[in-house]
């Protein structure tokens, strides 16, 4: 709670960290992570999360929120094949006993997390960011689950595809996304406007 609180100083959307209160205990079961992900996904193709957003920042006075609720799209087809892909993999998992301590049942329910906020934000690409609170649990519950692929060969296709495929993400994110915008992004060190900046930085 004492680390929630201080890093919503930093951003006060660190507070959605909270969850990770309820998820220590033990595994999610199949029922509880296919129930999370059929809800999450049908309010994603809903702008709920769009409309919650606006109506949270006209409350509380804060533009930035407002001016994010305006910011729903259409559907984005790529989260929806990543957040599935994931999806599927949270659910044969939990079949199996490769999560059994309670540190390994954290990772793999902030896993789950994960998905659900991804499948949440299927219509909002600003509200993506906050499933990149649980990205430790993608980064922990990934390579655990792979180790326990008995197949060698299907373990290094794996292993070679997870790679592959979260390299070309973060190459996109970083020198396509918003025309290359992304990057340098400001931190609480350097606040600075990113508008269109990348082509004068050679």
């Amino acid at each position: 709670i004492s680390i929630l609180v201080l890093a919503s100083f930093f951003h006060l959307s660190a507070l959605i960290f909270a969850v990770t209160y309820f998820c220590y205990r033990k595994p999610f079961s199949k029922k509880i992570i296919v129930s999370l992900f059929t809800i999450t996904f049908l309010l994603g193709l809903t702008p709920l999360i769009s409309y919650m957003t606006s109506f949270i920042g006209d409350v509380s006075g804060i533009s930035k929120l407002s001016k994010y609720g305006g910011n729903q799209g259409g559907i984005n087809f790529f989260y929806i094949l990543e957040a599935f892909g994931l999806a599927f993999l949270a659910i044969l998992t939990t079949q199996s006993k490769v999560f059994f301590t309670k540190k390994q049942s954290l990772f793999f329910n902030l896993f789950v997390v994960y998905v659900a906020t991804n499948l949440l934000v299927l219509r909002d690409a600003t509200a993506l960011r906050y499933s990149w609170y649980y990205l430790i649990g993608l980064a922990v519950a990934i390579p655990h689950i792979i180790e326990y692929i008995k197949n060698k060969p299907t373990r290094m296709i794996i292993k070679f595809s997870v790679v592959l495929y979260f390299s070309a993400l973060f190459i996109r994110t970083l020198l396509i996304w918003d025309g290359g915008d992304f990057s340098p992004y400001k931190s609480i060190f350097q606040d600075f406007d990113r508008n269109g900046r990348w082509e004068h930085m050679g």
